[in-house]
């Protein structure tokens, strides 16, 4: 008997909170691969100069086959220091990876001044408790640049919605295994995917990489300006505590960033690069913003020397 869940245990989580470094120039950032033992390994990547804007799917009781839509993104000039513009329409369909069977393709794509930044998938389940194939994707679509507009999802399911699964009874009552969440680290877009596959899609990763420089717009006069530097600065997304140390070590100092407080970034830790060290008035404190707790967006903009 097969019936259906999402599934993640909970050691696949640790690999997300190491990923990528914040201020690194990583090629690519690959996420684990999660899912059934089966299929053979597949990797899916976006051009170049394209980054992940949708997916699409052929289906049937479960997913058969998995293809990319990726667009290149065309920058405007920046006033603000963040990334800005939009991609490129339509979007370009990549070659899909599975089996030959499934309907006809279903595609959801992001609008176009958003890309991918989180995957959410589940799997199929035999009794003995093991994922098998998968059984639903879920994109979520985040705006370019700094914007206080929230993120949108879109699903791809066969049947059950995109969410966690009851496994069935247990002592104490039912049990739920939540969906495999994915999201790409801090200054990355998604920009493929790889995985494993047969004549089903067995296993996924999300794969990302690093997010284009802004288009720094040209000084309204042609007077010189003084030399600028390169900082970066952070805005307070939830109201979040301040630390003596990083990574698990520190205690509360007492001070608490509300949300909507921008502030300098002195650096991030070379042990965590989920943990801040931020200038707080005239002192320094650790922030911690990652999976589970985002309570930071931090971008680099340009300021004079001195400042």
């Amino acid at each position: 008997m097969r019936f259906r869940t999402a599934y993640l245990l909970s050691h696949f989580l640790l690999p997300l909170l190491l990923c990528g470094s914040f201020n690194s120039i990583a090629k690519a950032s690959d996420l684990p691969v999660v899912g059934g033992p089966g299929g053979g390994a597949f990797r899916l990547a976006c051009g170049r100069d394209e980054f992940l804007v949708g997916v699409y799917v052929k289906s049937g009781t479960w997913i058969d086959a998995i293809g990319l839509k990726c667009a290149p993104f065309r920058g405007v000039p920046s006033t603000t220091g963040w990334v800005e513009g939009s991609f490129k329409r339509p979007a370009i369909n990549t070659p899909f990876f599975g089996g030959q069977g499934g309907g006809a393709p279903r595609e959801v794509v992001c609008a176009p001044d958003r890309f991918v930044s989180k995957l959410q998938f589940g799997f199929t389940i035999n009794t003995d408790g093991h994922p098998m194939y998968l059984d639903y994707v879920q994109i979520s679509c985040k705006p370019v640049g700094f914007s206080t507009v929230e993120v949108t999802t879109l699903c791809l399911e066969t049947g059950d919605g995109c969410k966690g699964r009851w496994l069935g009874d247990f002592p104490g009552g039912f049990s739920v295994v939540p969906p495999v969440q994915q999201e790409c680290p801090i200054s990355e877009w998604a920009s493929g995917i790889r995985g494993r596959h047969g004549i089903y899609v067995d296993a996924l990763g999300l794969v990302c990489k690093r997010q284009p420089e802004p288009i720094v717009s040209p000084a309204p006069s042609p007077s010189p300006r003084p030399p600028r530097r390169r900082v970066w600065e952070c805005t307070v997304l939830q109201d979040t505590d301040v630390f003596t140390d990083c990574c698990g070590r520190g205690q509360p100092t007492g001070t608490f960033l509300r949300q909507g407080r921008r502030l300098r970034q002195v650096r991030t830790s070379p042990e965590d690069a989920n943990w801040h060290l931020l200038r707080i008035d005239a002192t320094t404190g650790w922030v911690f913003s990652g999976p589970g707790h985002v309570s930071l967006q931090c971008r680099f903009r340009f300021t004079p020397y001195g400042q």
